[in-house]
């Protein structure tokens, strides 16, 4: 019966999945300027610790791992907490990113195989340097909010002291 349909049709509502909720916790956390800052602050040691790999100092294999396996996780947390499609169009630096943690994986994997040179693995963990501009680029961001609220504040600060001035005349007449 069509009349019972409708008094009892309630609007269809999207269940959410567990893996719903925990992408939603995950975007919270990879779209994060502190999240931002971490990463770039790992990518600055692991350049770090290229220098001194450069300078004579044996733990390349080791470290590299580590370095890979967390730029390996960023890359596993963002992919799910945005979606691959999203992941992949939305930054030029997130397919940075993958492309260089995917060829320093294929590097540390086939060392010894292809007798790959230190000054090509040097050359490609170095670009990780270029993550500074990202994170420069958001604190640009900032500072452009930071100069319009100075000058706002400035125009009325001016406009507060006028009015002061005026509520004190006209108290003393």
């Amino acid at each position: 019966d069509l009349f019972h349909l409708s008094i009892t049709a309630r609007p269809i509502q999207k269940s959410e999945t567990i893996f719903s909720k925990v992408q939603l916790i995950l975007s919270k956390i990879v779209c994060n300027f502190i999240f931002d800052f971490i990463m770039t602050a790992v990518s600055l040691i692991s350049v770090l610790f290229l220098l001194l790999e450069v300078n004579g100092y044996p733990f390349f294999y080791p470290v590299v791992s580590i370095f890979l396996f967390i730029f390996g996780i960023e890359i596993l947390l963002k992919m799910i907490a945005l979606g691959p499609k999203y992941y992949l169009n939305s930054d030029f630096w997130n397919k940075f990113d993958l492309l260089i943690t995917i060829l320093g994986t294929i590097f540390l994997l086939f060392e010894s195989e292809f007798n790959i040179s230190n000054s090509l693995k040097n050359l490609l963990f170095s670009f990780r340097l270029f993550r500074i501009f990202h994170f420069l680029r958001q604190f640009l961001r900032f500072e452009r909010i930071f100069i319009t609220f100075s000058s706002v504040s400035r125009t009325l600060i001016t406009f507060l002291t006028i009015q002061m001035n005026l509520f004190y005349i006209f108290a003393i007449i």
